[in-house]
């Protein structure tokens, strides 16, 4: 791990400590759920060289659920900021409006960095959800421009 990694982690748990106590106010989308599963997975195929066990892909759950439950998060269905009682099935060109109206990031020491389709789609269901930021260390987020900004925590912590 390097001294930036570990400097990241620290940010988040602090940031993340003050949403346990109340100053944030806490939303996850379960599409977000599935993100953080799908990067747990691979992370620890890494470390175990192969494929995570069906039981371990059920810890994973069990973890990011216990963490939600934990840190007093509102869990909005992402399926229903899609369609459901929101009557707005047009989540592909909302998420397109947030790719084009963004900006592209360079950080210093890194390429360029856009904004994914995958980072649009959270930016579009974090709208839909009533969220004013979101919450992230993925600097993909840094171009966002729309309703819903982005709250970088490496930066405010």
């Amino acid at each position: 791990m390097t001294h930036a990694d570990k400097t990241r982690g620290e940010k988040a748990s602090r940031f993340l400590r003050e949403v346990e106590q109340g100053r944030y106010l806490g939303v996850v989308s379960t599409f977000t759920v599935e993100e953080y599963v799908g990067a747990m997975k691979e992370i620890l195929a890494g470390k175990i060289q192969g494929t995570p066990s069906p039981n371990a892909v059920m810890q994973i759950r069990a973890n990011i659920d216990n963490l939600v439950d934990s840190l007093g998060l509102e869990l909005a269905d992402s399926d229903l900021l899609l369609v459901g009682g929101f009557g707005k099935p047009d989540i592909v060109k909302a998420a397109s409006q947030v790719i084009d109206q963004s900006e592209v990031y360079h950080k210093p020491t890194c390429k360029w960095i856009g904004v994914g389709a995958a980072d649009a789609l959270t930016t579009v269901l974090a709208q839909r959800s009533g969220s004013q930021f979101l919450a992230t260390l993925d600097d993909g987020f840094r171009g966002v421009k729309s309703a819903v900004q982005p709250f970088m925590i490496e930066d405010s912590y």
